[in-house]
């Protein structure tokens, strides 16, 4: 297969030119390249050609569940959004605690026809360490553990990871200063008269993981960070060690002003922050502090949404307009350049797992997107593939820029 006539962009280059694929890889990269008789040949029209976003931050409802978002609707939203590896992390709904749990989510991303899941198991269940190393041999790529565990299970979880020569997963979270929480701790939550989730909760945990990982020499990817004062932290004690960070995208480009209105849609875990924070976290992807941008998609039910603030579910279905998001509010505004941003999505999490995607190279998978920047779309549940209001869009909003085609491993699973 050729693909002519692209507007190639990765965190390195960006040229006009022609893409050979070859089974499963990029075969060749040049100007202009000239087809076999056998090639299929596809006129990209000058459209960009990117590679596809690896989202390092989703979360799928009860597998067994079609309440609110079923397995293949989780998987199938995410092509529209330009994701085309995904990293299934554990979470209160889908735990991923043993052998059988684990084969089933890969024999479910299997049946489903997308061949790029990876997924991550609960370090622990009901306080006591899970086998991990079985847990590896049946398939997973990563374990993930919550700061709040005993602190010894965590030093012996990042030991254990240590010898698989893979990262420790770990989400800062303080049980004990966020139990009542349901907004950032602030001006807007001392407004609206709701109980925050204050930022040093997150910092205090994420320096006590970043200093046991260092001192262990273990490596460990820090989910989903929010906060100034963390980054502060991560950029004194990163260089030292093995250690990775990811923010989630909406906190980006929304702060909890977006929660003014007890707006229960924008309720999600990590908080949406103040717009101070957010700019550090601009500012951290530039400097690469922060490695990974994710989704930390989660889809949430109208029914968990439409209810008072306190009662909501935490949680945003991003997916399916991921990409275009990324280009609205970050690339199209010069918040962001193209080339932090492929960094974040696309090479930075490749790196962080071993795996030949993120950049356009020969010899690389071919997992491709081609995306047309200049088309606009409205924001409506007819882009979504659940039940799912949890998105972070008004409906009537429009966003720029649309997924036209997606590849993986060469095969065209959206066009």
């Amino acid at each position: 297969m050729v693909l002519k006539n692209c507007s190639i962009i990765d965190c390195n280059r960006e040229f006009q030119g022609d893409i050979r694929i070859t089974d499963t890889h990029i075969a060749k990269i040049e100007r202009e390249l000239v087809p076999q008789k056998s090639e299929k040949v596809i006129d990209i029209q000058g459209k960009l050609v990117i590679p596809g976003a690896i989202d390092l931050g989703f979360h799928i409802n009860n597998i067994a569940s079609k309440k609110v978002e079923s397995f293949e609707e989780a998987i199938g939203s995410t092509f529209a959004g330009g994701i085309t590896t995904v990293l299934i992390q554990p979470s209160d709904d889908q735990k991923i605690d043993n052998e059988s749990t684990s084969s089933f989510v890969h024999l479910k991303a299997r049946s489903s026809g997308f061949s790029n899941v990876l997924v991550a198991g609960n370090a622990t269940t009901d306080g006591n360490l899970n086998d991990i190393a079985i847990m590896f041999q049946s398939g997973i790529s990563a374990v993930s553990i919550d700061s709040l565990e005993d602190s010894n299970l965590l030093r012996r979880a990042l030991e254990y990871t240590k010898m698989e020569q893979e990262p420790l997963l770990v989400s800062p979270k303080n049980s004990a200063l966020e139990s009542a929480g349901v907004i950032h701790d602030g001006e807007i939550s001392a407004t609206l008269g709701l109980p925050g989730l204050p930022g040093f909760s997150e910092s205090s945990e994420v320096a006590k993981v970043a200093e046991m990982a260092n001192a262990l020499e273990a490596s460990v990817l820090l989910n989903y960070i929010s906060s100034k004062r963390s980054l502060e932290i991560l950029q004194e004690l990163k260089p030292k060690g093995k250690i990775h960070a990811c923010v989630p995208l909406v906190n980006l480009f929304m702060s909890d002003e977006a929660c003014r209105s007890f707006n229960t849609i924008n309720k999600t875990f990590p908080p949406l922050r103040g717009k101070e924070d957010m700019q550090a976290l601009i500012e951290a992807i530039k400097s690469r502090v922060v490695d990974v941008i994710c989704s930390n998609h989660f889809s949430r039910s109208y029914v968990s949404k439409d209810v008072p603030f306190e009662e909501a579910s935490f949680g945003l279905a991003v997916s399916a307009i991921y990409l275009p998001l990324l280009y609205t509010h970050l690339i199209a505004t010069k918040v962001l350049s193209w080339s932090d941003v492929l960094y974040a999505t696309s090479k930075a999490p490749a790196s962080i797992f071993g795996l030949t995607k993120g950049e356009i190279q020969e010899g690389f998978d071919a997992d491709l997107v081609v995306f047309d920047p200049d088309k606009t779309q409205a924001v409506s549940l007819d882009l979504f593939h659940s039940k799912s209001i949890g998105n972070v869009c008004q409906f009537a909003e429009e966003i720029q820029g649309s997924v036209e085609r997606v590849f993986i491993g060469g095969k065209e699973v959206l066009g």
